[in-house]
């Protein structure tokens, strides 16, 4: 034990192997006063790096639900970065938001996208 956190809840350890961590104090079988240690600043968080924002690789139309049976609410030019919202349910369909804030849906390939569609929120039809 070389160190505490700010308010004593956890201590910084050290193995015999070096290893250096962690552990809530109440768990340590110790009359020990950790109060008594110097206090160890946590590790800075990395800032993750943003992904790039996924755009329409073609030129296409936003429409007003899941299909080309639904009307044709805005363009949507090659290269424009959009928000992806969620999918419909066989994940054909992106519900995306554009930047001036519109909100409506695109076929999922015409998207230039690494994202796994499994992971979005399925969004019911209008």
């Amino acid at each position: 034990v070389y160190g505490r956190s700010l308010d004593g809840g956890w201590v910084a350890v050290q193995l015999p192997t070096g290893e250096r961590g962690w552990i809530l104090a109440e768990l340590l079988n110790t009359e020990a006063n950790f109060l008594n240690l110097p206090i160890i600043p946590p590790p800075a968080t990395p800032t993750p790096t943003p992904l790039p924002s996924p755009q329409a690789a073609y030129d296409a139309n936003v429409r007003a639900g899941p299909g080309t049976n639904y009307d044709i609410i805005a363009p949507l030019y090659a290269g424009t970065a959009v928000e992806i919202l969620g999918r419909d349910e066989d994940a054909q369909w992106f519900a995306i938001r554009l930047p001036d804030g519109t909100e409506g849906w695109v076929f999922a390939s015409l998207l230039s996208a690494d994202i796994d569609s499994a992971t979005l929120p399925v969004i019911s039809p209008p």
